[in-house]
Order: C-alpha cells, then sequence, then structure tokens
C-alpha cells in the first residue's frame, strides 16, 4: 500500500463514511470509549485496536457487555484476559481488500458502539503505514533534551535585547535564576514533571496521572525554584490543594479574573513530553490541551499547545517541520483561520518582530520563524539544530523559553544525535539530573549491560598523543591513571564504572551505533562531534579516555578522527599508526569510509 496515496485515499473513504452514519462533520465530537486506529508493522495488514476502558473526565469508562458482544460479532478478539483491549486484523492479498476492510470495520464500529469518532481520527491511520514509521528513539530522546538544551541556552539572554544576527550564542549561565552555565530554568522543570508521569507507564489522560503531574509540579515548587512563571505561581498558590482538579479550577478562575492576561507562555514551554506517551492525533491534543489547563486556562494558551504537541509528534514519526501546519486540524473551526494567519506571519516577518514573547503566540511565533527562516545546511543537516536554536535565543526577551519551545521540536526533527555534545555535557538541573537521565526518561530504556564482552584485553596510548588512551570493557574497569576526562562512545551499564571520580561535565557521552548509516540518523555530523569533543577536552588540559564496547571499530574510528582534527595528521596515517600497537583495531566499512574522505 502506497504511503502517501493510498493511505490518504483510505483515510477519506473512513471519513466518507463517518459522515454518511452521523451526517455530520463536528469536529468537536468526543470519543465514548477513546478508540483509536493502530497501523500493524506487518506488512500492508492493519490492526484496528479499541482500548475497552479508561479515564474521561475523570470516570472509568468501561464498555457493557452488549457492546463487547457486539465486538465478538464483529469479529474482534480479547488477546488478554487480563487486558482492556479488543482488536481484529484485516488482511487482504490486494490494497482494495484492506480498504474495504477498514471501512467496514469503522462502520461497523460507529454502529454498533455508538463511537462517534470525528473525522480527524481517521486521519490517524496516516501515522503508521508501514513498519519504517516506528518511533525513533534518536527523536524521541532529542525532543526533551532538546527543550533542555534550548533552555539552558537562553537562560543567561533572558529578558535581555535581541541580538545581532552574528552575535555568538553560548551556556554562560546567568539570567533571572542567576543559572549556573548549562542549568535549565522551571521550563524543563516542569517538562520533567510531566515526562516522569508518562516515563511511569501512567495513562496521562487518567485522573491518576494528572494528579500526579500536579503532585510533582507541587515537589517542585517546593525546592524553592528561582525562576517561576507569574501565572504559573499565581494559580499554584490559588489551588486549594496540589491535585489537579484544583489546580484546573484556580486556572479557571484565574482566567476569569485576568481575560486578557492569561495566555501566558507557561504551557507552551512543557508541552514537548506530550508526544511521549502516544502520537494518535486525536489523543496527543486532547492530552496536551488538559495538561496545560492546569495552569493556563485560555483557550488561546491550549490552542498553541496542541499545535506544537502534534508538530512534535509529527517530527518524531515523519522527521519534518510539516506538522505545525498540518495540526491546525485540531484546533476548534472558529480558530483556524486565526492561526493560520499567525503561522503566515511566523514563515515571513523576522523573527525578532515577536518581541512580546512572555505571550504564548509570539512565543510560538518566536520560536517556529527561527525554525522555519534558518537554512538547512545541505552539508550537515543535523547543524541546523545549532543554527536555529542560536536563532531563537537571538530574538530576545523570554529566550529561554522561546529556545526550549523551539529545542523540543528542532529535537524532535533531528534528534539526539544531532545535539552538540558541548551543550549536552553540561547539561543539568532539577532535581538533579543530566542530559543522559533525560534521554534515558524519553525512551523509558535502561542502558544495556556488556559485562564480559570480549574485545581489546588492554587500555592503549593514542600512538600520537599521549593524553589520550582508548580502550574497551574486556580491559576492565579501572582505566589507566590520571584519566579525568571519558568520552563513551556507546550507551551502557558499565560506562559509570569507567568514569568513577569524573566531574559529570568531563563524561561525554555519544549516540553512535556501529551499525552504519542505518542505525545512525546523521554518521558523519556524530563522528566529528566525537573527534571535536576529545580535541575539547585535550584544549582544556584533561587526559581523556575513548572507549566503547569492544574498542574495535568505534573507539579507533573516533582516535583516528581526532588525530586529523587537532594534529593535522590524515585519518588514514593515524588509523595506521593506532592498528600498529592494536591489531584489533578494525572499524567496520562505513566508518572507513568517513575516515578516507576526512580532510
Amino acid at each position: 500500500m502506497a504511503v502517501d496515496e493510498d493511505m490518504e485515499k483510505l483515510r477519506d473513504a473512513i471519513a466518507q463514511q463517518l459522515r454518511e452514519l452521523r451526517g455530520t462533520n463536528d469536529s468537536k465530537v468526543v470519543d465514548l470509549v477513546w478508540g483509536y486506529y493502530q497501523m500493524a508493522a506487518d506488512g500492508a495488514d492493519m490492526i484496528v485496536e479499541i482500548e475497552s476502558n479508561t479515564y474521561i473526565d475523570d470516570e472509568d469508562v468501561q464498555l457493557t457487555a452488549g457492546q463487547e458482544r457486539a465486538l465478538e460479532s464483529l469479529g474482534f478478539t480479547r488477546p488478554d484476559a487480563g487486558m482492556p483491549n479488543w482488536w481484529i486484523g484485516l488482511e487482504g492479498s490486494h490494497d482494495e481488500d484492506i480498504d474495504e476492510a477498514a471501512v467496514a470495520t469503522a462502520r461497523g464500529l460507529v454502529e454498533v458502539l455508538g463511537h462517534d469518532v470525528r473525522e480527524a481520527l481517521a486521519a490517524s491511520v496516516t501515522w503508521h503505514p508501514t513498519p519504517a514509521f516506528r518511533v525513533s528513539r534518536d527523536r524521541a530522546a532529542g525532543l526533551l533534551v532538546g527543550t533542555a538544551v534550548g533552555d539552558a541556552l537562553g537562560a543567561g539572554y533572558e529578558f535581555g535585547p535581541a541580538l545581532r544576527a552574528d552575535a555568538p550564542v553560548a551556556m554562560i549561565g546567568g539570567g533571572l535564576g542567576n543559572f549556573a552555565p548549562g542549568e535549565w530554568t522551571d521550563d524543563t522543570s516542569m517538562a520533567v514533571c510531566i515526562a516522569h508521569v508518562f516515563a511511569q507507564g501512567m495513562d496521562p489522560r487518567s485522573a491518576q496521572a494528572r494528579d500526579a503531574v500536579a503532585a510533582n509540579f507541587g515537589h517542585w515548587m517546593a525546592s524553592n525554584p528561582p525562576d517561576v512563571g507569574v501565572q504559573t505561581r499565581a494559580v499554584m498558590r490559588m489551588a486549594d490543594d496540589g491535585f489537579a482538579d484544583d489546580l484546573t479550577s484556580a486556572a479557571a478562575e484565574y482566567f476569569r479574573a485576568n481575560p486578557t492576561r492569561s495566555a501566558g507562555n507557561g504551557a507552551l514551554m512543557r508541552t514537548a513530553p506530550v508526544a511521549l506517551f502516544d502520537t494518535t492525533p486525536l489523543i496527543v491534543a486532547s492530552v496536551a490541551r488538559r495538561l496545560a489547563e492546569l495552569t493556563h486556562a485560555d483557550p488561546i494558551a491550549g490552542d498553541a499547545c496542541v499545535i506544537w504537541s502534534l508538530a512534535i509528534a509529527h517530527a518524531v514519526y515523519l522527521g519534518n517541520f510539516d506538522g505545525v501546519r498540518w495540526a491546525l486540524d485540531y484546533v476548534p473551526q472558529e480558530r483556524r483561520e486565526y492561526w493560520s494567519q499567525r503561522l503566515d506571519e511566523a514563515e515571513t516577518l523576522p523573527p525578532g518582530t515577536f518581541s512580546r514573547n512572555g505571550w504564548t503566540v509570539h512565543a510560538l511565533q518566536a520560536a517556529y520563524a527561527a525554525i522555519v527562516q534558518t537554512p538547512v545546511p545541505e552539508d550537515d543537516p543535523a547543524r541546523h539544530f545549532r543554527l536555529a536554536l542560536e536563532n531563537a535565543v537571538r530574538v530576545g526577551h523570554d529566550t529561554d523559553t522561546v529556545a526550549a519551545i523551539a529545542g523540543g521540536l528542532l529535537g524532535a526533527r533531528w534528534g539526539y544525535s544531532a545535539i552538540p555534545l558541548e551543550w549536552t555535557r553540561r547539561l543539568h538541573g532539577w532535581p538533579g539530573l543530566r542530559a543522559a537521565d533525560l534521554r534515558d526518561m524519553a525512551t523509558m530504556a535502561s542502558p544495556p549491560s556488556y559485562a564480559g564482552q570480549p574485545g581489546m584485553a588492554n587500555y592503549f596510548q593514542h600512538p600520537l598523543d599521549s593524553g589520550v588512551f582508548i580502550g574497551g570493557y574486556a580491559a576492565g574497569s579501572n582505566p589507566p591513571e590520571g584519566i579525568d576526562a571519558v568520552v563513551s562512545l556507546c550507551r551502557t551499564a558499565e560506562a559509570d564504572d569507567l568514569a568513577k571520580g569524573i566531574a559529570p561535565q568531563d563524561h561525554v557521552e555519544v549516540w553512535l551505533s556501529d551499525r552504519g548509516y542505518e542505525d545512525n540518523p546523521h554518521l558523519d555530523h556524530v563522528l566529528t562531534e566525537a573527534a571535536r569533543m576529545v580535541a575539547s577536552l585535550r584544549q582544556e588540559g584533561k587526559t581523556v579516555l575513548i572507549h566503547c564496547v569492544s574498542g574495535q571499530s568505534r573507539t579507533p574510528t573516533v582516535a583516528a578522527l581526532y588525530a586529523a582534527e587537532a594534529l593535522g595528521v590524515p585519518a588514514r596515517d593515524a588509523l595506521r599508526a593506532i592498528q600498529r600497537i592494536h591489531p584489533g583495531a578494525r572499524p567496520n566499512a562505513t566508518f572507513l569510509e568517513i575516515i578516507d574522505r576526512h580532510a
């Protein structure tokens, strides 16, 4: 089934069935059971899955026995009696068979469940058309770490003037909270409060999850943060208790009392993690608005969160920025033209135009303008992350928030691997987390263990620089004495052993697979970044250990590229020198190609 044309036809066919059955295009209709379509990564087959109970408006809604019997009559089964999910697999030898089966199933669901699926929900089938559309872990990690990097980068320039186009931008620290260089502010702290709940496996549509988010907000406030948004602080003080309902009620009261001053950017700045839970558009839009309403009841603030969260989810799955425009379908119809005009402005007016960016509309426009008006370098597209984020900071005024908003979408598009190591190296913030913690929270995975992995049995001194050592785990967890910086080229449980006693900012972890381009979205970029990071640490006077799992492919590659970058030795000559002392150094074919063409 072709991704673009055939899936578009399927979406339209299902939408037409819904129009015929209900006679309406009303986009405000809400599902009774939160059913959603989900494509299976199994050729042209499709799975339609219905979640038979969930929390809706804080009530546990379940299918009736009659509805469950109706599902059975349609061919749905319950794979696990202990789980609230029913599914049906649709198979066919031709594309038209799948089309007909999907349309028939959509009709059956509406008829027997009273399940009014709004037209936009049918479009969600386009999100999972082939196995290639699996969630990118690199981009999922990028959306959360990108938010934090933008936040920390902009912190030192907060409420300063706009900067000239060539002004340098760095993690200088300072700002309203006198933050340390690389320390994130309230933007990321509140995003972490949301991401933590998702990482615990809670469904954010439930009252339980929203209460957990509200409780996390309370824990953060109790830490006496140096910088809290005016509206957020006021709402949290007004709330009678720390539950989600209390916050939502207080936010509504604040909106009634301040109808023209309640669309601050405090909800938009923390919305990126919504895309970590689910990428079904209707669910993303609903969760984004519900979480925004914990502190920001103005519909405009909710709209901004819906647009940006959907754009981020779209970028994670499809690797582009088109979701910003596409998300307008999920904004109430009476405000779509308003937002379309605001996006037109952001695409054409200089980013500095949007200087009132404490307001959520200008904040979104400033971030979007910085992204779409920064050219993507043809020779190294991943550099767009850095260039666009620097331009977001140069807009001035509420710089940490504009850059945090931009960083979430940029990270979702380009991935964790595109984020400069010099920034992730210093990144840290409440509650005592660093870049690797955010990465693991976003991917909801623990580092694998490679204890006992075969490979080089010793640590070797770089033949061209006595201040650099190379190694792998087979050499043991006690590197040579004098090491005060570690560059890890693999994500492992044992990496912390190698970095014992090393300052956190001097243990640099690189997102790098040993499988070539297929598992590395920006391989040339990442290898060059790693080599330059070793050079930067050496310039700081550090004795550096470079390691991967076995020390046979990634490690010698980066060591050779470091010699080329910092010492002026051709990379292939540097590799030959390394192989004379370490015959087991055998970079894979792709790495060798990069070494050979490295100037």
